[in-house]
Order: structure tokens, then C-alpha cells, then sequence
């Protein structure tokens, strides 16, 4: 009688968590938004992330456009400052971890903006800091 003895180990692939706590970091040019976020607790370790962005649509505020693709992949940092935009544009961004086993679900929505160019009239609008506080409150809970 011949018996054999054999172990096998489960080794199980994971994607990462999602990021946390998203938010703009430093001040944004009539190009770029700097942004920034906290590495994913738990999971395995992300190689990059995705950084996605929804527009916000001209003279219909507060309304988004469906969310693109600004960055496909940072590499493995928590920071980065997304270039090639236009100027006074305003976004709902979100950012998600991947590895080579998956993605992440996306991060908590935060919003953002570009500077206006130089020379922009503002003399027919009123600035409105508490406009997009329900936005907040709603993705931030």
C-alpha cells in the first residue's frame, strides 16, 4: 500500500481596499487640481491608482456629467496633481486602488476646481461657498 502525504496552501489573491479620506491638496493652476488621499487600510497593497472626474455641467450647477477617466494610473503614491484641464471647470473626483488581483471600489466623491484665467469677468455672478454643501454631506458620510 502506498500513501502519500501532501499539504496544499490556499493562497488567496485580494484586491486593495479603497482609498481614504480624498480631498484637494494645495491650489489648484488654470490646468491642474493637486489632490491627495490616505493608502487603503487593509487588503492587499495597491500597485496604483485611478483618479476619475465628472464634470460639472456648464450653467446647470450642481449637475455632473457621467464620471471619465483623468488618470489611469498614478503609480503607487497618495498624491497627485491632475493636469490637462481646463480652466474654471469643477469637478466631482474620486480615486480607486488596483493591483494586479482587481480594483478597489472608488473612494468617497469630493469636489474640485481649476482657477479661472486671468482677465475672467465675474461682474454678472455671485460666488456661493455653501452652494455645494449638501454635495459634501451627501457623499461624505
Amino acid at each position: 500500500m502506498i500513501s502519500s502525504v501532501f499539504s496544499i496552501s490556499a493562497a488567496y489573491a485580494a484586491a486593495p481596499n479603497s482609498p481614504n479620506n480624498p480631498s484637494p491638496d494645495g491650489n489648484p493652476t488654470t490646468t491642474s487640481i493637486p489632490i491627495a488621499w490616505d493608502a487603503p487600510v487593509g487588503g492587499d497593497a495597491p500597485d496604483g491608482y485611478l483618479i476619475e472626474g465628472a464634470l460639472e455641467v456648464p450653467g446647470n450647477p450642481p449637475t455632473f456629467g457621467s464620471f471619465q477617466t483623468l488618470v489611469a494610473d498614478t503609480g503607487d503614491v497618495t498624491s497627485y496633481t491632475i493636469t490637462g484641464l481646463n480652466a474654471g471647470d469643477y469637478y466631482q473626483l474620486r480615486v480607486t486602488a488596483f493591483n494586479g488581483d482587481g480594483s478597489s471600489s472608488p473612494s468617497l466623491v469630493f469636489t474640485a476646481g481649476t482657477a479661472f484665467a486671468a482677465g475672467h469677468d465675474f461682474s454678472d455672478e455671485q460666488q456661493d461657498f455653501a452652494k455645494y454643501q449638501h454635495l459634501e454631506k451627501q457623499y461624505n458620510r
